[in-house]
């Protein structure tokens, strides 16, 4: 029988490859008891619940915040700048308007300063073709590592936003980032 340490470790390393599963999904990869799995979850500080019934879990992140000359907001490590500004898409996402109006923030305004400079300077410039492909990659992945079935609606409007930065920031200058699996 494993202690509740050593559990509590395998259980973080299975959050870090399979991130938002259940504590039943997390008994059976480890073949342990689901009550002790929940137990554990509930109280180390390291799991963190994604609200959602029944609660699905990931490792709570932890990013270092970068400091010279000014402070960088520490966010989630999966929370970039589009939904740290409110970018949303899907069934409870935002409307076609409130989601353009977002992508141009991005790329006419200063940026607020998250995660670090590194993460910072990924971003470019303002109005950039580097801000430009940075923002295109990003809502491309999003699409292309989400399941058709499962997100049809936000696949649809990351595809038509896409379009619309294409369309108005895009000089030709690099190659448009290809969706896969479109519907």
């Amino acid at each position: 029988m494993m202690n509740n340490n050593n559990l509590s470790d395998k259980i973080e390393k299975v959050l870090i490859v399979k991130k938002d599963i259940s504590a039943r999904e997390i008994a059976e990869i480890l073949n342990a008891d689901k009550s002790t799995i929940n137990r554990i979850l509930y109280k180390d500080d390291r799991f963190v619940s994604l609200g959602s019934t029944p609660p699905r879990w990931k490792v709570k992140a932890v990013i270092p915040v970068y400091k010279e000359k000014e402070e960088y907001k520490q966010l989630d490590k999966w929370e970039g700048i589009p939904g740290y500004l409110g970018y949303k898409v899907g069934v409870s996402g935002k409307f076609a308007r409130q989601r353009r109006d977002i992508l141009d923030r991005i790329m006419t305004r200063d940026l607020p300063k998250v995660h670090s400079k590194e993460y910072m300077d990924e971003w470019g410039e303002i109005n950039s073709q580097v801000r430009l492909q940075r923002l295109a990659g990003h809502l491309t992945v999003q699409h292309n590592t989400r399941k058709s079935s499962t997100f049809k609606t936000a696949r649809t409007e990351w595809k038509l936003d896409l379009e619309y930065l294409k369309e108005k920031y895009h000089d030709g200058s690099w190659g448009w980032p290809r969706l896969t699996n479109t519907d």
